[in-house]
């Protein structure tokens, strides 16, 4: 035997088993789907009329495919979630912890200052809608900004209603 009549056996092997294969993947195809689309009693009876339901079933897709699902309501954003006081006491604990006694002393009058902000004696007891802006407070510091250049002193501002000078 030559070796193009064995390369020639083996071609026509191969393709009559990816036929026999093609065959039963249309078979089982088939069934899955009468068995998804019909009723208990009523699944395909014979092998051919599976093969008939899913070509019809191929047919049905490639004319109108499906348009991918969209939901009809925009996602709500996600909101961090707030720091906790145990979150905002270790958070200012590292910040107080330097080696410099005199950096040490200034940033622990800034926790002091802060805590009497928000009327507390120890910043761990800050409102929860408050402990993000504390937070952003110390990072201000950090940053070389003054953490209460947006609050106004209004003690300094000369009142437009001054009846001493009347």
């Amino acid at each position: 035997m030559s070796i193009e009549k064995l390369i020639a056996d083996q071609t026509a092997a191969i393709v009559a088993q990816t036929a026999a294969i093609n065959r039963n993947s249309d078979l089982l195809e088939g069934l899955t789907a009468s068995a998804k689309g019909a009723s208990a009693g009523s699944a395909a009876k014979t092998s051919d009329e599976a093969i008939e339901k899913v070509a019809a079933a191929k047919a049905a897709t490639t004319e109108e495919p499906k348009k991918p699902a969209t939901r009809s309501r925009a996602k709500a954003p996600v909101k961090p979630k707030a720091m906790t006081a145990a979150e905002l006491a270790t958070f200012a604990k590292g910040f107080i912890d330097v080696d410099s006694d005199d950096e040490y002393n200034a940033r622990k009058a800034l926790i002091k200052d802060l805590a009497a902000h928000y009327g507390v004696t120890k910043l761990s007891e800050v409102e929860e809608e408050q402990r993000d802006d504390a937070k952003e407070r110390i990072e201000a510091y950090l940053n070389g900004d003054d953490p209460f250049a947006d609050l106004a002193d209004e003690s300094s501002k000369p009142s437009r209603r001054d009846d001493d000078d009347i």
